[in-house]
This record gives C-alpha cells, sequence and structure tokens, in this order.
C-alpha cells in the first residue's frame, strides 16, 4: 500500500468485535501487516483500532498496540507503540 498515490482507492471499512475494524481494499483483499509493510491482499482480516486524535486527525494502530507510520517514499507500515510518532491520518 501506498499513502502518495496519483489516483485514490477505496478502502471499505468493516466493524469488528471489541472496537476494532477491518480495511478491505478494492481487490478484495483485507489489510494486513507482512514484513516492511501494509498489504491489502489477505482473505483473513486483521483487525485494527482508529484513534480520534484532532478534529479532522486519526491514527491507527493493531491489536498489539503498534501504530500505523508513513515512509518518505509514500508507502506505510507498523512503527512502535509511541503514539506521538504514529501518522495523523486526515478524514
Amino acid at each position: 500500500m501506498e499513502c502518495n498515490k496519483a489516483n485514490y482507492e477505496t478502502i471499505k471499512v468493516e466493524r469488528g468485535n471489541q472496537g476494532q475494524v477491518f480495511f478491505r481494499g478494492q481487490q478484495g483483499g483485507y489489510w494486513h501487516a507482512c514484513g516492511d509493510g501494509i498489504m491489502a491482499d489477505s482473505e483473513v482480516p486483521e483487525g485494527f483500532f482508529i484513534e480520534l486524535r484532532e478534529a479532522t486527525r486519526m491514527c491507527l494502530k493493531n491489536s498489539s498496540g503498534q501504530y500505523i507510520v508513513t515512509e518518505k517514499n509514500g508507502g506505510f507500515k507498523l512503527g512502535d507503540t509511541d503514539p506521538s510518532r504514529a501518522t495523523l491520518w486526515e478524514f
């Protein structure tokens, strides 16, 4: 997955248990952490939590408490558990 694409991609958000959500990409695969990035090709959903931070911003973390962070090349991956280093996503 990349966050600096020239075209938008629709990502579906599905409700899970205990406040978790699942993200499904345009090709039907679920987001999952894989190596150095986030892929959208899994048949099994991986739960994430949405944390609202500001009026129009949020951050995402997995069930282990690792936040999603962006990279300079436009990719994104799981970072550490420090919320101050989490990438803020505007909605």
